[in-house]
């Protein structure tokens, strides 16, 4: 069984909060005590953390991310990713997968923050991504340096969740206007730069 962010703690608000630290160490504890939880009940995947970056101010799930920063998202992405998905002795050191490890289902790869004026992808209405001075790449670095480059002993978060918008582009240099479950360039993309692990949908 998988499920979101389990507890008061890591509820909506708490990933940016835990952004304002600018502190590593406090993000991975605080992941890894999730992930205690979370097996202490039975469930072995998290959907999260959130890596999308915080980059259009209207949109309603930037409370949920890292920030705007893409050096940060990424360098907190990895210890959040870490703390889930790696279980520690009683030394603090990394033993890798254990019972104590789980699943980090990161997302919204390639990025959900650029939302067009704000709108939420999960409605119709918000069904678009823009990317203003050509920011597809720069929304991929909490995923491709981030999540998927770890430098603890599970190397890489196992899954990923895809947003649920349409990358928009007027030369179609972001593939067919689908969204991000049924958009071929974007899962090349995944698999064409080392991820070989579940892409839900």
């Amino acid at each position: 069984p998988s499920m979101d962010p389990p507890s008061a703690y890591l509820r909506k608000t708490t990933p940016l909060a835990l952004a304002a630290t600018f502190d590593e160490e406090v993000v991975q504890e605080v992941y890894n005590t999730a992930a205690k939880l979370m097996r202490s009940i039975g469930v072995f995947e998290m959907l999260g953390p959130q890596s999308d970056m915080a980059t259009e101010p209207r949109w309603s799930r930037a409370d949920g991310t890292f920030g705007e920063d893409p050096a940060l998202a990424r360098d907190l992405s990895k210890a959040a990713v870490t703390g889930l998905q790696s279980s520690f002795d009683a030394d603090g050191n990394d033993l890798g997968w254990g019972n104590e490890s789980v699943i980090s289902q990161i997302k919204h790869f390639p990025g959900d923050g650029p939302a067009e004026a704000g709108r939420e992808s999960h409605q119709d209405f918000g069904k678009y991504n823009v990317y203003p001075g050509d920011g597809f790449a720069t929304s991929t670095i909490p995923f491709f340096d981030g999540a998927f480059n770890l430098d603890s002993a599970t190397k890489t978060a196992l899954a990923v969740m895809p947003s649920y918008s349409i990358a928009w582009s007027e030369d179609g240099k972001y593939g067919e206007l689908v969204g991000s479950n049924f958009s071929e360039y974007k899962t090349n993309l995944l698999r064409e730069n080392g991820f070989d692990g579940i892409i839900s949908t």
